[in-house]
Formats: structure tokens, sequence, C-alpha cells
């Protein structure tokens, strides 16, 4: 009797002993996930989330290698004088892991930002269902810049268009005409509440401005991908627009021919300084893991940054 309580005694203590081991020396001690929040506004009573992001990297050996090849990358291509300043984002979209490199450098983001305007058409769309089928008539050119990278593809004068005709020649062809047109015919409000609710400082927006970073842009996609923004149908026309956008030069170049890859390109040139940039971000739709990515440059040759948009791509889909 007496020994079988011996045994339940050290038995009892031998567990006590382990429980502390395993509590203060082999699990790793529990750290706060700090995370930035985007939420819709305009509500009295509810603060939906749209969108949130760990605001430290992930620190698993697999992110950590391919944020090391990358590195590595940039740092060749930029002591080559190929580039002046190289900034990624990649996240897994299957809850998983991201990283970044010079994530929180601002840039101009050009004709990225066709991707909230097209979320603004698309939102104005839901309360209004016959907006998309106005029919708008393109009377004269309305973009006074210039654009570098261009398919061919433009508006007719004298032609009318539907406001879905304008989203696909502004995504697809990325024409300046056909964002133009469709921000006259934009309500306001609608508009703005977009802009205020990604978090784009519209009100003080000019070409010239360097003020978005990869990752804030890189929300926008991932907005679209979980439908937290728009509903379901119109997440889901968004992105298959995307997916038809005419230019392969930068992150579809990085990938097998036909991988899905909804995405915007964005370029600007700063004639005073002689500083070019170009910048290529969106989801490559790889079979069983998707992912988003986003690029940006700066240097002072196009086809050279859309080789190093290609490279990098092609580094995250080998990885």
């Amino acid at each position: 009797m007496r020994k079988n309580v011996l045994i339940v005694l050290a038995t009892a203590i031998l567990t006590l002993v382990m429980q502390y081991l395993v509590t203060h020396y082999i699990l790793p001690e529990k750290e706060e996930v700090r995370v930035k929040e985007v939420r819709k506004s305009g509500y009295k009573m509810i603060n939906p989330v749209l969108d949130y992001y760990e605001l430290e990297q992930s620190l698993v050996s697999e992110t950590k290698s391919m944020q090391s090849k990358i590195t590595g990358y940039i740092d060749k291509v930029k002591s080559e004088g190929k580039v002046e300043m190289v900034s990624v984002y990649y996240r897994d979209l299957n809850n998983g892991p991201w990283l970044g490199i010079g994530e929180d450098e601002h840039y101009s983001p050009a004709s990225l930002l066709k991707v909230p305007f097209l979320i603004a058409a698309l939102k104005q769309a839901e309360d209004d269902p016959t907006f998309l089928d106005k029919k708008i008539k393109y009377e004269s050119n309305i973009d006074n810049s210039k654009q570098n990278i261009v398919d061919g593809t433009q508006l007719e004068i004298g032609k009318e268009y539907t406001i879905r005709e304008l989203l696909e020649y502004m995504i697809i062809h990325s024409d300046n005409d056909a964002k133009n047109l469709l921000l006259m015919n934009l309500w306001k409000p609608v508009f703005h509440d977009v802009f205020y609710d990604l978090g784009i400082p519209i009100e003080n927006y000019t070409d010239a401005d360097n003020f978005l970073t990869v990752k804030e842009y890189a929300s926008y996609f991932r907005i679209l991908y979980n439908a937290t923004y728009l509903n379901k149908n119109m997440s889901e026309q968004a992105l298959l627009l995307l997916s038809k956008t005419n230019y392969n030069n930068g992150i579809v170049a990085g990938v097998p021919s036909g991988i899905v890859v909804a995405h915007k390109f964005g370029e600007r040139f700063f004639a005073e300084t002689n500083i070019k940039q170009l910048h290529d971000c969106g989801i490559v739709y790889k079979p069983g893991q998707p992912y988003l990515i986003c690029v940006m440059t700066r240097g002072h040759d196009y086809p050279v940054m859309a080789k190093v948009i290609a490279d990098i791509s092609a580094i995250v889909y080998n990885n």
C-alpha cells in the first residue's frame, strides 16, 4: 500500500517538473502580434474590418530563405547601376507568411491608382445596377499626361462607350482618357468614401507625389481577394478584369505561361530629375498556392526595371 502511495507521489512530482520545464524552457514565449487594420467608415453602430496585416514579418525558414535570395539579387542590380531602389512585398494568400524588402519606401503610384478607381466604380454599381451600362460619348482627348508604356489601343473620338467598356480600357489597356472619362461620371461621395476607406489621401494627391508603399498598396488586392469591401460578384468581376491586363513584361514574365495573374502596372517619369518609376502588383494564382506580390522600382530605364521585376517574380514563384 505504501509502495503504491510512493509511486503516485513520485508520478505527481515528475509531472509537475515536466510541466515546469515545458512551460519555461521548451515552449517559446508567446509574443504579442501587432497588426494594422483597415476598417470601413460611415457606420454608427458597427466598425467592419476590411483587411488587416501583421506589422512584423514572418520568421519561417522558407520565407527567410526567399527574402535572402531577393535581397541578394536587389543588391546586385543596384551595385550594377540598373536600378536605384527596389521594394518588394509578398504574401501567401492561404493564410500564410509575408515578407517585405524596403516595404516602407514611398513611391508615386501612377496608374496603380486605377485599381481603387475600378473599386469605386463597382461600389457605385452595387448601389445603382444600371451604372455599368450607362453610355458616355467620348468627344475629345482629355488626358494631358504622357504615357510611356502603351499598347496602341485607345478610345475613338465621337464614339459612345458604356462605363463597363471604360473600365476595360482603363484596366486592360491602362488608358488614361478612359480613366478621366470614368472619373467625370463617378458619384463624388462614393469616390471620396472609397479613397478614405482605403487610406489614400486623395485630397492632397498629385501625380508627382510619392506617398504609397508596396505594403499599403498590396492591401487593395487582398480586399478584392477576400471580398470584404465589394460584394462577391463585384470582387470577382474586378479580379477577372485585372487578369486581362495587357502588360506582360513584369510579374507575368517571371511565371510559367498559362499561370493566371490579376495585376496592374504603373509608370511615372520625373523630367526634372530624369528618374523613372515602374511598378507591378497583383495576385499570382499558382495552383494550390495563390500569392500576392508587389514590386516597385526607381531607375532610369523602363525595360531594365521591367526585367528586374520579372526576375524577382521568378524568384518568388520558384521558391
